[in-house]
């Protein structure tokens, strides 16, 4: 990543947005795939990767969703700026038995050494005219009020990654992972994108 700054107008918390349990890799699916169409218009071939483990497709925090979309597809676009021609973006979902990490990484120009302990002050910007100053602030602020921290790993010409780290939330209440059926007896599934399927015991 190279332009470090993201603006402050799509890290304003929305009065609609509450802190609940959210399961996160939907919302990393969705981020990939809007930023996999917004690339479409812009002249630079880059690939986006979404890469999940398979025991994090049940990770749940404690969030407001418009915060960790804004916080994750900003650092998108900082990472789209970075690579100048062709290059790989990817965002990572993994867990442990306490801790959540969220990936994004880039093969882009990197951040010079000298300002990386700087990236995350109020008002820093870095090679981006109409920048300023607030998005890895924000970012920052935000997640570390989630009991959570960001860490930055950089090397100039090789690319960077930013790693958020957020405490795991417990399954909400109303979670289950089975459901066990008697016979005759038949459940209709409704995905949010309108298809149904039946499951008959």
């Amino acid at each position: 990543m190279c332009a470090l700054s993201i603006s402050f107008r799509y890290l304003t918390r929305s009065k609609a947005s509450k802190v609940k349990a959210e399961l996160l890799a939907p919302i990393l699916t969705q981020i990939v795939e809007d930023k996999r169409r917004e690339i479409r218009g812009i002249k630079k071939n880059i690939e986006i990767k979404l890469i999940v483990s398979k025991d994090s497709y049940l990770a749940y925090r404690n969030i407001r969703k418009t915060d960790i979309r804004n916080i994750i597809s900003n650092m998108f676009n900082n990472s789209i700026q970075a690579i100048s021609h062709e290059g790989t973006i990817s965002v990572e979902l993994k867990q442990d038995d306490y801790f959540i990490y969220i990936t994004v990484s880039d093969n882009g120009k990197g951040i010079p050494a000298k300002i990386k302990n700087n990236i995350f002050d109020r008002n820093f910007s870095y090679k981006k005219n109409d920048g300023e100053g607030l998005g890895l602030y924000l970012a920052h602020k935000y997640i570390k009020g989630y009991g959570g921290k960001i860490e930055v790993n950089s090397k100039i010409d090789v690319g960077t990654s930013f790693i958020i780290k957020l405490p795991k939330t417990a399954r909400p209440s109303w979670y289950i992972d089975s459901i066990k059926l008697f016979k005759y007896q038949k459940v209709t599934i409704i995905g949010d994108q309108g298809f149904s399927d039946d499951i008959s015991s």
